[in-house]
C-alpha cells in the first residue's frame, strides 16, 4: 500500500491529486492511503485509519459529509455509505 504523504510526496494539506470510488472490503486495504473520505450517500461508515490494527464504527454519516482521515480500510461489515476516497 502506497503512503505518499509519509514519503514526503504529497502533504496530507495539499489537494487530492485522485478520487475513487471506494469498494468496501473487510479483508483487502485500499491500494493507497487516504487524505480524506467524502460520503457521498447517507449511511453506516466502518474504517481502518493508517495506523490502527481494527476497524472503527463512525455511525451514520451523512450525505455531503467529508472525513478529514488517513484511512487504509473501508470495512464491508459495518459499511452501507456510498464513499469516494480522496488521494
Amino acid at each position: 500500500m502506497v503512503d505518499a504523504v509519509a514519503l514526503h510526496d504529497d502533504p496530507v494539506t495539499a489537494s487530492a491529486r485522485k478520487i475513487a470510488v471506494v469498494t468496501p472490503d473487510d479483508a483487502n486495504d485500499l491500494p493507497r492511503v487516504t487524505k480524506a473520505l467524502w460520503v457521498t450517500a447517507t449511511g453506516t461508515l466502518s474504517i481502518i485509519a493508517v495506523d490502527d490494527s481494527a476497524a472503527v464504527s463512525l455511525g451514520t454519516v451523512p450525505a455531503g459529509t467529508l472525513i478529514p482521515v488517513r484511512a487504509r480500510r473501508v470495512m464491508a461489515t459495518g459499511t452501507t455509505a456510498t464513499v469516494v476516497a480522496l488521494y
